[in-house]
């Protein structure tokens, strides 16, 4: 559980991320571990939210897969996520083939770079942000102080704010905050 949330205003981008890990019925405090949940590339910066085996396999797949979009990112995305899915089934072990939750991706993930913001989607449908996208459990949260508060703040304030109520409210998100501008 976590939230993630980006920003974009004009060419004005930012990222962000809580710190708080949990799985199961345990959690791990920032202090307790060596986890960030934005993960950069030369290209730009994967957030992700969900399972965090999911993120590990995903972390490991970049090492390997050669990410570089043409004109047309909605398209690369798409195939670079087809293409960890194979990855995950045939590096990690997960089954594909049935329905079982460990193989799901059960959230998504935000890609962000200094042209831009797009959501994937679990089904790897991938849409381009114009304004402001959470994922996570605090999504709802920080969506809320996002829409609140997008008309009179900056892209950092905006991520830093929405990411403060969701630690504030979400039982499965907390500080610090990592944010990135790009």
């Amino acid at each position: 559980m976590t939230t993630i949330i980006a920003s974009k205003k004009g060419k004005k981008i930012c990222i962000g991320a809580d710190s708080l890990i949990s799985y199961g019925d345990e959690a791990r405090k920032y202090e307790n571990t060596n986890h960030s949940k934005l993960i950069q590339t030369s290209q730009g910066f994967f957030a992700f939210a969900g399972d965090a085996a999911i993120q590990s396999a995903f972390t490991l797949f970049l090492t390997k897969a050669k990410f570089k979009y043409p004109k047309d990112i909605k398209k690369s995305l798409f195939v670079l996520f087809s293409q960890f899915l194979k990855f995950l089934e045939a590096e990690c072990g997960f089954d594909g083939k049935n329905n079982d939750s460990d193989f799901k991706l059960t959230a998504g993930f935000l890609f962000a770079n200094k042209n831009g913001i797009w959501h994937v989607d679990a089904q790897r449908f991938v849409s381009e942000v114009n304004t402001f996208f959470a994922l996570g459990s605090g999504r709802e949260y920080a969506l809320g102080a996002a829409y609140s508060n997008y008309d009179t703040l900056s892209v950092r304030e905006i991520v830093e704010k929405s990411l403060l109520a969701s630690c504030n409210f979400d039982l499965y998100s907390a500080e610090p905050l990592e944010i990135i501008e790009l």
